[in-house]
Order: C-alpha cells, then structure tokens, then sequence
C-alpha cells in the first residue's frame, strides 16, 4: 500500500515533467513560459523526493533525497513570488535586489540542511511512511517558505483588484489555483506537520504532492492553451 503511494507519486512527477517541457516548447522564448515550467520542475522535484523515499529501501539514497524535500518547495515559494513580479505583465524592473530576494531562502535552506547544529530534521525512520523527526531548523523553513508564498499571493492578488480584461481573467484562474494548492498542498505537508500531526497521520503527506498535478494542470491549460500573448 505505502510503496503503490510512492509509484503514484513517481507517476506523477514524470507527467509534471512533460508537462513543464510541453510548455516550455510551444516558445522557449517567452520569459512567462520560461518561468512557469521552471515552477512546474520544482513541483515535480518535491513530489518525486517524496515517492522515491517511500519507494526505496536505501538508506544512504533516503538521506540524500529526503533533503531534495525542502529543496524542492522553498524553490517553489520564491519561484511563485518571483512569477507574481512579471504575470501576466511585469510590475517592476527586475534588478539585482529581486535577483537577492529570490535566492536568500535557497541559501538559507541549504545551510540548514547541512548544519548539524540546527538542522531541518534530525533523522528519518524507516517506518513504511519514512517519518521524518524534525530539527529546529524547520520553523526557519516554515517561516520562510509562509512569507515568499503569502506574499507572492498578495502580489497576483493586488494585480487582480487592479486588472481588467484579459489579465482580470487569467489572475482569477490563477489565484483559484493558488487557494487550491494551498488548501490542500501547504496544509498537509507544511502546516499540519508544523504542529506535529506529521508523526501521528505521515499519510497526510501524500496529499498535497498527489493533488498537485490537478494544481499545475488547471493553470496551466488556462494559461497556456490558447497561446494568449500576456505582455
């Protein structure tokens, strides 16, 4: 039953893959594209960490891809507020100070994952769930991870209040988007593990990852399917 959740999500994160690649293709040029699809191989790097974990037995290649974990998704958070800054039209210059903001959760991440003293977890059991025992680290992630999320939905949400037309609809969709991986994404794999309910319930994990193909897949065919030229 546990490994069939892991093949699943492998599944899964093999059609997020085509489906980043699909879009990038239809016009490798277009710097909207170029930044979704990149969205979308995150989401499919932190999916797939969590169905190849389940599905394999070593503990060596358990240690290096449970850290592909939280890799994954704080590239998804500064990534979602990154797109928020140029979709579907762009609100500002990208300078060096945006380049800034995007990278500083990666580094921090990065430390924590490899910093002994206050690390993002501690060890990982080899239940079938592969439960992981959380370090201190992880409330810096958390943190970080709410605050580029919150506030990249706050971006597309004031370009929504302001917009019409064209760009009114496309943010509608996307924002529905948003509030649909948040409820189940953000809930069951940041918040619920957050207040310790991971331990009691590791199934819940499955959930956000296993659902975020319907995430992708809504937003991308309203984005992309009929080619709109966005700026």
């Amino acid at each position: 039953m546990v490994q069939a959740h892991g093949i699943i999500l492998i599944i899964i994160a093999a059609l997020e893959l085509f489906l980043g690649i699909y879009i990038l293709l239809q016009n490798p040029r277009d710097h909207i594209r170029r930044w979704y699809a990149f969205l979308v191989f995150m989401v499919a790097l932190w999916v797939w960490s969590i169905g190849f974990v389940v599905f394999t037995n070593d503990i060596f290649i358990i240690d290096i891809v449970t850290r592909l974990n939280w890799v994954g998704p704080i590239f998804i958070a500064s990534t979602l507020l990154f797109f928020s800054w140029i979709f579907p039209y762009p609100t500002k210059r990208i300078g060096i100070k945006n380049w800034l903001i995007f990278f500083f959760p990666m580094v921090i991440d990065l430390f924590l994952l490899y910093w002994d003293v206050f690390p993002i977890f501690k060890s990982i059991k080899l239940d079938p769930w592969r439960t992981v025992v959380f370090g201190p680290g992880v409330h810096v992630f958390n943190a970080l991870f709410l605050f580029y999320w919150i506030w990249g939905t706050y971006n597309f949400y004031h370009k929504f209040r302001a917009a019409d037309g064209i760009h009114k609809w496309l943010l509608k969709y996307f924002l529905i988007g948003i509030i649909i991986s948040s409820i189940f994404g953000v809930t069951s794999n940041l918040i619920l593990p957050w207040f310790g309910l991971y331990m009691k319930y590791p199934v819940l994990s499955a959930i956000g990852p296993e659902l975020s193909i319907i995430w992708l897949g809504f937003t991308g065919y309203i984005l992309f399917k009929k080619n709109i030229k966005h700026v």
